[in-house]
């Protein structure tokens, strides 16, 4: 899949989050963790120029989702560390949604590749199992777009949706 399809699945699957955040009244932690996935949705793709890597190998498993997860709370962390040792007052983003975002950027990630016939195998090494739905081929312009626009609309009625229980009588 490419980066628009990528960006379509994470949009997708992360309208119920985006929705769920706003109804708990947390609009900023609803528009970083989108702005972050969206922003680290190719990174499993950096495989692909990293030449001792094979492309959907390991930056394809959920073992990798966990590490990027575990890598995003620990820069949390240190930021907010840093800033605390200078007497910088920093508005706290919980660790745990920090590792959260982290995961599911790469989770996501998997899910949009396991929709293409090549598929993945998220659990390497402990199950060589693959997953490929083969709903669309990786470099198809309509797969990818479709994606895509479905997961700027699954997203827009997220928001519309938080925002109609809240402005409407």
């Amino acid at each position: 899949m490419h980066g628009q399809g990528h960006k379509g699945i994470a949009l997708l699957l992360y309208s119920p989050i985006t929705y769920i955040l706003l109804e708990a009244g947390r609009p900023i932690l609803a528009i970083g963790g989108l702005v972050t996935i969206l922003f680290l949705s190719m990174l499993p793709d950096k495989d692909m120029v990293i030449a001792l890597l094979p492309h959907r190998g390991p930056t394809h498993t959920i073992w990798f989702a966990v590490l990027v997860g575990l890598g995003l709370a620990g820069l949390g962390v240190g930021i907010q560390y840093g800033l605390d040792e200078i007497g910088v007052v920093a508005v706290a983003v919980p660790v745990a949604f920090l590792f959260f975002v982290g995961f599911c950027s790469v989770l996501f990630h998997i899910v949009g590749d396991s929709m293409t016939p090549s598929g993945v195998r998220p659990y390497k090494p402990i199950s060589s199992h693959k997953h490929a739905l083969g709903l669309t081929k990786s470099g198809s312009f309509i797969g990818n777009w479709a994606f895509y626009l479905l997961g700027l609309v699954a997203n827009g009625v997220a928001v519309a949706i938080a925002l109609q229980q809240h402005f409407l009588v």
